[in-house]
């Protein structure tokens, strides 16, 4: 990557503070992140829905690709995707 060591850190810090951060290791997030890879490739992005699966059920993204998959998503996690523009004109 070629952001300087410090910028990385005073990002990951900044998330820690202003964020609930989940660990993927858990069997729950790990098994569904495989399983919604099918319908979401990035397995980044499968490892930040399944974690909203498993802890939330809810999650807000402007990702096409999940907001694509947000029925099937809704139908077999249980999961409610929305698109961050809908939060955004209610605030």
């Amino acid at each position: 990557m070629a952001i300087p060591g410090k910028v990385a850190t005073e990002g990951l810090q900044a998330i820690e503070e202003g964020f609930r951060v989940h660990s993927f290791h858990d069997p729950d997030i790990l098994r569904i992140s495989f399983e919604v890879r099918k319908l979401i490739p990035d397995y980044i992005d499968a490892v930040i829905v399944a974690t909203a699966a498993v802890r939330d059920k809810k999650l807000l993204t402007e990702d096409s690709r999940i907001l694509r998959a947000r029925e099937s998503l809704a139908k077999s996690y249980g999961l409610k995707v929305s698109p961050l523009r809908e939060i955004r004109g209610s605030l």
